[in-house]
């Protein structure tokens, strides 16, 4: 091999990707944003009313956490102008989780927007989209809930209306006890924990990149 062109507009941390090939960039041409600083609003929620959002692994499956975090979904979604708001998780599990607490018709979140969920099969991904679409027609307001590294968070772009701000919950590591992971870790015996590092700050890039408006819990 001669030469080798890598183009994204998600590829920083650039080290990464060094590590990975074994070799060092000679060229790196990074661009300034298309979107000006002052026209991104930034958040970083640690708390909602009062109630602190944890969400390591032991506090994942914590139903008054999960009401609240649906809670402050829905408070921010009720006060946006128009378009669609995306939420990420870390993983399905802990997506399938909040939705099975939100919906629960006892003590669950009433939306008073739509809201769609990323589907397990990908059969079901567009008819999902076509939803979301249509819910942002007309500025109107629709939520699109999906996982860091899945389909939405990566397949697809929002242009205009569809994605007028993006919420990433908690920090979405990689599964440390998958086997792909283990290896890649294993080979990485300079600094595994860089390789982690690295993976899940580029998963978040992907997930913010959908838009330019953030909230980050």
């Amino acid at each position: 091999m001669r030469s080798l062109i890598l183009a994204s507009g998600t590829l920083s941390p650039m080290d990464m990707y060094e590590d990975d090939l074994g070799m060092k960039f000679e060229v790196k041409l990074q661009n300034k944003h298309v979107i000006e600083p002052e026209q991104a609003l930034l958040r970083i929620v640690k708390s909602y009313q009062s109630n602190p959002f944890v969400f390591d692994y032991q506090s994942r499956q914590n139903k008054t956490m999960m009401l609240h975090l649906g809670a402050f979904i829905e408070d921010v979604s009720a006060n946006l102008i128009r378009g669609g708001m995306l939420v990420f998780f870390p993983s399905y599990a802990m997506l399938v989780a909040c939705r099975k607490a939100w919906e629960n018709k006892k003590d669950g979140i009433k939306f008073r927007v739509p809201i769609q969920y990323e589907p397990k099969q990908s059969t079901q991904l567009e008819t999902v989209m076509v939803k979301h679409r249509a819910n942002c027609g007309d500025g109107n307001v629709s939520i699109l809930v999906g996982v860091c590294r899945g389909k939405l968070s990566e397949g697809y772009d929002y242009p205009d209306d569809l994605a007028r701000a993006v919420m990433v919950i908690g920090v979405p590591f990689q599964n440390t006890r998958d086997l792909k992971s283990i290896i890649k870790r294993t080979y990485y015996v300079r600094d595994p924990n860089k390789w982690l590092k690295d993976r899940t700050m580029g998963a978040v890039n992907q997930s913010l990149g959908r838009s330019s408006v953030i909230a980050l819990t």
